[in-house]
């Protein structure tokens, strides 16, 4: 398929990820110029990889093909995406895994008087990612508002890069 080099403003993590999709799809399609690259080809590993791997994952894959294809596109390496008209696999939603009020307790019980258990806590009552957590500081927090500033900074990307305001109830106020 050629090498091109995806390094988009995208975090290293994303482009990883492109990587590894992109290498599992030229194994498939073996060494063919971005050109001859089509809609058919794209269907046959869709066919293809479900055999393998969870209908999410080659959703994922086609998302990320999709947007490579749309990059070559706007640097004008390609004429149409190869990718457009096929349609993901369609997923049962599902019920995401969380913790019971029962299994949270227990937790915070489990972790009482140590920095774990405010961490847990403030995880369990704002819902932030991990990194989003790791990522705030003082600044973000607004005690007189009652908010916390969750965005991006230099070392961690929010999902979608998107800025949010988290309301802080009593209990998080003096935590």
């Amino acid at each position: 398929m050629g090498r091109v080099v995806y390094a988009d403003c995208r975090s290293p993590k994303t482009v990883g990820i492109y990587q590894n999709v992109f290498k599992i799809f030229n194994r498939f399609i073996g060494e063919m110029d971005l050109h001859d690259i089509s809609t058919r080809d794209v269907d046959m590993y869709k066919a293809e990889r479900i055999k393998n791997v969870s209908a999410n994952t080659v959703n994922h894959d086609l998302r990320s093909l999709k947007a490579f294809f749309n990059r070559l596109l706007v640097w004008k390496m390609i004429d149409s995406n190869p990718c457009n008209g096929i349609k993901t696999i369609r997923v049962v939603d599902t019920i995401r895994p969380y913790l019971s009020k029962e299994n949270l307790t227990k937790l915070l019980a489990h972790t009482k008087g140590t920095q774990l258990h405010d961490i847990i806590l403030l995880a369990a009552m704002t819902g932030l990612r991990r990194g989003e957590l790791l990522a705030l500081t003082w600044e973000d927090v607004d005690l007189k508002q009652g908010t916390l500033l969750v965005h991006s900074t230099i070392g961690h990307t929010t999902k979608g890069g998107k800025i949010r305001l988290i309301p802080m109830n009593t209990t998080l106020k003096e935590l």
